[in-house]
């Protein structure tokens, strides 16, 4: 897309015109403008105006994550995936695997660190306490590895 979008600004800037399609922009680097799924971006001049678009991954107008139409107007705000798409993509299947593996180890680590002797009644409270501040700080530091892990595609 920044190539593409280059391409078209140097032309305007050579000729003082846009191109009325991408093909005026062959003889460019630009070349043949495709998205990151070698699908061809859609380009659209209104007056002193241009519009070039990508589709996103699953080439359809609309979608979230990276189904999400971009734009030569919104290219640098790039969306970000969706946690469905994190949680079904093969890229992130040993990520996620990975991340559940270290939840039942932890959990397991929980399990073997209670001694029955914790478990009375006035114990109790803050055991439970404990286990929940365990949890949230799994939940909290296996988002952040997932955050930092997950893979744009554009």
């Amino acid at each position: 897309m920044i190539g593409t979008i280059s391409a078209i600004e140097a032309f305007r800037q050579k000729r003082h015109h846009l191109p009325q399609d991408l093909s005026e922009l062959l003889d460019s680097p630009a070349g043949e403008a495709y998205d990151g799924w070698y699908r061809p971006l859609e380009y659209s001049v209104h007056g002193d105006r241009y519009l070039v678009t990508s589709y996103g991954e699953d080439g359809r107008p609309g979608g979230a994550g990276l189904d999400a139409d971009i734009t030569s107007d919104n290219y640098k705000q790039r969306p970000g995936i969706t946690m469905m798409q994190c949680l079904t993509r093969s890229e992130t299947g040993g990520m996620v695997i990975s991340e559940v593996g270290t939840g039942v180890l932890a959990a397991i680590l929980c399990y073997f660190l209670v001694r029955r002797a914790s478990l009375t009644k006035s114990n109790l409270v803050p055991l439970t306490a404990g286990l929940v501040a365990v949890l949230i700080a799994t939940i909290f530091v296996g988002g952040i590895v997932t955050l930092l892990h997950i893979p744009s595609g554009h």
